[in-house]
């Protein structure tokens, strides 16, 4: 009868999905967000493409004009606050208005104040814009319900519609963000491939020791009468009877039973 231990392929398994899986959320991250990870911002300007910022754009902009924070967004997971986001309606050296959302809070802090020194400005309170910050980010699409926000200000207050972009300068992402991403998937990837080859070389020193699934083939064996005799073969038989002796240990009568009647010596054969 062969007995066989069956393989463990499931850990195996698991070991090269999970290889190419961070791996290649490694890869895609790297693809797509090559410009944020290297900081290879590009002016704002010079992203235009038909006449409108290019959506996915890495950019950098002076901002010195703000007409204020028109929404708030709160982030919970399973129900608890984990951060917001606040969104600003820039005013543009083109005469334009785009948003920009962040979560820092020196810029938000600097955003309010530029706001203030804007509708100065614009009440002619200011003959200038006296302060200029330069920020970076991304140039991502705005979902239907920011644009309803967004809306409100630049139609229903402003009436500038035909002035606005509907694209939003996300700052919450960051080089630094998008470089740990990158290495916490990295390093899974590594460590599961690593796993991997030590795996597959176990089994071959297993296979090659024969232990690999222990593979073993159990042969039958014949009845031998020595395999009862604790000492040697010549001490199960008495010599005087012929008779079957079993040894005890007993050195006292010379380690022998010899009184076995009921016992058949034909059962030791």
């Amino acid at each position: 009868m062969a007995f066989v231990q069956p393989k463990r392929k499931n850990s195996k398994v698991g070991l090269i999905v999970g290889t190419i899986f961070f791996f290649f959320i490694t890869i895609l991250l790297f693809v797509i967000q090559k410009d944020v990870i290297f900081d290879n911002s590009v002016k704002f300007y010079d992203s235009f493409e038909s006449g409108k910022p290019k959506k996915g754009s890495f950019v950098e902009l002076t901002v010195d004009g703000v007409i204020g924070n028109y929404a708030e967004t709160k982030h919970t997971t399973n129900g608890v606050p984990t951060g917001k986001d606040q969104h600003f309606i820039i005013w543009l050296d083109n005469d334009n208005f785009i948003s920009l959302k962040t979560n820092n809070k020196k810029l938000i802090k600097e955003l309010n104040e530029i706001s203030d020194y804007t509708w100065d400005y614009v009440d002619g309170l200011r003959t200038d814009l006296p302060k200029k910050i330069t920020i970076k980010g991304s140039i991502e699409s705005m979902d239907s319900e920011m644009t309803g926000f967004y809306n409100d200000w630049i139609i229903d207050e402003m009436d500038c519609g035909d002035r606005a972009y509907y694209l939003e300068i996300d700052t919450t992402e960051t080089p630094g963000t998008y470089r740990l991403m990158v290495g916490i998937f990295a390093v899974l990837g590594i460590g599961c491939l690593i796993a991997l080859i030590f795996s597959i070389k176990k089994e071959k020193e297993m296979n090659t020791s024969g232990l690999g699934g222990f593979n073993n083939t159990y042969t039958p064996q014949t009845y031998d009468p020595n395999m009862f005799n604790h000492t040697t073969a010549g001490d199960n038989i008495d010599p005087n009877t012929g008779n079957p002796v079993l040894y005890t240990g007993d050195q006292g009568n010379n380690g022998h039973i010899d009184n076995l009647s009921g016992v058949d010596k034909d059962s030791f054969k």
